[in-house]
């Protein structure tokens, strides 16, 4: 596997911006990717990255997460800022449109039953479903897990287009098709990686 080409690929699908990526990568290449091949295979570095960045990071936000030790408290914070982040997409963009946040977000909501079912949850019962979401989110961030989901569908009156969100409150509409070609190509990979990967 060539490791860079293989995470232009993915990145480059889902990017408005294919200069900054090109320079990001240039910056991965040369700081980022020599840390990360000490430690893991090249199988493993796609499944970490794909798992932690809905879009392509800043060499920062990447040494960010391989230096941290994951710490409950910390993960807890995080985990409440995404779960901000769901409610405020389900009230903005609603249940008809296919969204998408990191594959253990998607995860989940996929277990709740999609998309259009976490939309149509009453107050009361996203207050209960909070709870279950943060202690999730940490316990699969301390664990390491990446998730395998790409996408979840909306009633799907636009199916041709997904939003994508990351952790920093960025939406970005992208083509479906890009998204699931995405996801043929890495689901048997992250599959077989997501209980692979081993805290540095």
């Amino acid at each position: 596997m060539d490791i860079r080409n293989e995470l232009k690929n993915y990145y480059m699908a889902v990017t408005k911006e294919p200069a900054k990526l090109k320079v990001l990568l240039i910056a991965f290449d040369n700081i980022v990717l020599p840390k990360l091949q000490d430690k893991m295979s090249d199988d493993e570095i796609y499944a970490f990255m794909i798992g932690n960045f809905t879009f392509f990071p800043a060499v920062a936000e990447i040494l960010k997460v391989i230096n941290k030790t994951p710490d409950k408290n910390d993960l807890k914070q995080e985990a409440s800022i995404w779960w901000a982040k769901m409610k405020e997409v389900a009230a903005r963009i609603g249940s008809y449109h296919n969204v998408s946040f990191i594959p253990i977000i998607n995860d989940w909501i996929k277990s709740l039953g999609g998309w259009p079912q976490f939309c149509s949850q009453t107050h009361e019962e996203m207050k209960f479903l909070e709870y279950r979401f943060i202690d999730y989110y940490s316990g699969c961030k301390q664990a390491r897990m990446t998730g395998k989901a790409k996408m979840l569908s909306g009633l799907q009156t636009i199916p041709e287009k997904t939003y994508m969100i990351d952790f920093e409150g960025n939406c970005k509409l992208i083509e479906t098709e890009e998204i699931k070609k995405i996801e043929n190509k890495g689901q048997n990979l992250i599959e077989n990686l997501s209980n692979k990967l081993t805290p540095f």
